[in-house]
């Protein structure tokens, strides 16, 4: 497929700028992937109004009949991704962005279906599969992000549904298969106080009575859009404008910022615009960049081209007190001391529930993980963005501390095996276990420092290595010669446990600490 010059097909101007510089990011839409939204800054959107992408049940490339191609498919396109639960997961990382450009008290409102799958394209039993993505959305937010808490759910009942009859086992029982005639408009909350606004702001957001009675009904009777909209035919997943309106009056103040990352043809922010909002989002395919520029009446979309990623958060410091310290207190009231992004390395070895005394005992192994999971949000607060974590545990362990570190984002490095070198066990029913693992995990965003060259290790083969140090091994046709500091560390480290070194006539002499 031949490469696209997105500047000369679509018109589009991008926006330059240098790294670290920040563009003015208020009456723009970015064409590009909101799984990484640098161009806005943290805290900075009162409102979160999308639509994304359902599955693999559309494809963007095609108008709104599904039937012609009106561009090549999206490089980086979540729509287009096979498996349900690798979708849902990089949706998350689009959730994760919102969340940190949301103030305090900001809300996150998502529209998600129901996604029944076609038999023909997904067999998993003798029914049809269907995936609930709004469950599935929720679920990803509320586990995996530390800040964002479910508030209200809105049921859309499309009161002119265009969707093709679904028969299941029609005109005979039992099968039936329900008139997918609903969607759901989910709203989230960031964690918060809400701030104070002038009496004129108050008047200009007021709503009123009737207003107030009818947008909070659980059930909105809403039609889907028709040709009146501007991106009819053009688009295959019109948003109706109503359903913004009702969020943007329910849950923005006049002059507030709202976000689409999921822009699509542009509905939310003409709709926020046309309210007294300042507007931003995010859009992926170029070619609705036109149909959104006509909704706004100008042109907002730009390219961006980055020579480096801009970092996602702004980097703080630890405070001057806490410098050089070591606190005898609870780790989440210390945590909580630090600013966000202030830590640029963590080092911990938490509590692995092997019951060495009341401090690493839980009477379950959820209440555990529930401990576990809290503490991690918070050194993930505290991290830098490009910080390095190293977590010691047992394997079991850190394999969920794993899955619950990259649903924040963060990035695994090695996976380290601790050769513990204790001596020798007494279980005769499993293997002797004589590891421990170590994670090494960055967080995204900024640049990660790591000398490889300051953890050298000893050669094994003392020998060979003498006599290469003097004439050298010929490898590839070069010769090679070791160096003197050692060879480059892997992710297996051969060290005795301080219990082993420490034994007394061969016997391990019991610490203060296990």
């Amino acid at each position: 497929m031949a490469k696209v010059n997105l500047e000369k097909s679509t018109g589009i101007s991008p926006q330059k700028f240098k790294a670290g510089e920040r563009p003015q990011f208020l009456d723009s839409v970015y064409i590009g992937d909101s799984r990484d939204m640098s161009e806005i800054p943290n805290n900075s959107v009162h409102l979160v109004v999308t639509s994304p992408p359902y599955f693999s049940i559309k494809d963007y490339s095609k108008d709104g009949r599904q039937e012609k191609s009106h561009s090549d498919k999206a490089r980086g396109q979540i729509g287009d991704i096979g498996e349900f639960d690798d979708f849902v997961a990089q949706l998350l990382k689009v959730w994760r962005e919102c969340e940190r450009v949301l103030a305090p008290n900001g809300k996150l409102i998502i529209n998600a279906p129901l996604v029944p799958m076609l038999k023909k394209d997904m067999t998993t039993h003798e029914s049809r599969h269907i995936f609930d993505l709004n469950s599935a959305i929720q679920q990803s937010i509320i586990s995996g992000l530390s800040s964002i808490y479910l508030l209200d759910t809105y049921i859309w009942n499309r009161t002119n549904p265009s969707k093709k009859l679904m028969f299941g086992s029609y005109p005979y029982p039992p099968n039936f298969y329900a008139q997918n005639t609903i969607e759901f408009v989910t709203v989230y909350v960031k964690a918060g106080k809400s701030r104070k606004v002038s009496e004129s702001i108050k008047k200009k957001s007021l709503l009123t009575q009737a207003e107030w009675v009818e947008f909070t009904k659980q059930v909105w009777n809403i039609p889907i859009p028709n040709k009146s909209d501007l991106a009819f035919g053009i688009h295959s997943a019109l948003m109706p404008e109503e359903i913004v309106r009702r969020c943007v009056r329910l849950y923005s103040f006049y002059g507030d910022v709202v976000l689409d990352p999921f822009a699509g043809s542009g509905t939310t922010l003409r709709v926020a615009k046309e309210l007294g909002r300042k507007i931003t989002g995010y859009e992926l395919v170029p070619q609705y960049a036109d149909i959104i520029n006509k909704k706004i009446g100008k042109d907002i979309c730009v390219l961006v081209k980055r020579s480096k990623p801009l970092q996602n958060q702004n980097v703080a410091s630890v405070p001057h007190h806490l410098i050089g310290v070591v606190e005898c207190a609870d780790a989440m009231k210390y945590l909580n001391n630090l600013p966000d992004a202030s830590v640029p390395l963590v080092c911990v070895d938490p509590p692995y529930n092997l019951g060495k005394g009341e401090w690493d005992r839980w009477s379950s192994d959820a209440e555990f993980m529930a401990f576990t999971r809290r503490w991690l949000d918070e050194v993930f607060r505290v991290m830098k963005p490009g910080a390095g974590l190293f977590v010691f545990n047992t394997p079991r362990n850190n394999a969920h501390i794993l899955r619950h570190a990259e649903l924040h984002g963060l990035v695994l490095q090695n996976w380290i095996t601790w050769d513990k070198r204790d001596g020798f066990g007494v279980t005769k029913k499993r293997f002797i276990p004589s590891q421990e693992t170590i994670l090494y995990l960055t967080k995204c965003g900024g640049e990660t420092y790591f000398d490889s060259e300051a953890v050298r290790v000893p050669y094994e083969s003392t020998e060979r290595i003498a006599a290469a140090a003097k004439k050298g091994i010929l490898k590839n046709g070069k010769r090679w010669f070791p160096n003197e500091s050692g060879k480059l560390c892997t992710d297996v480290w051969h060290i005795a446990s301080e219990r082993h070194k420490t034994k007394v006539n061969g016997k391990i002499v019991k610490t203060e600490h296990p």
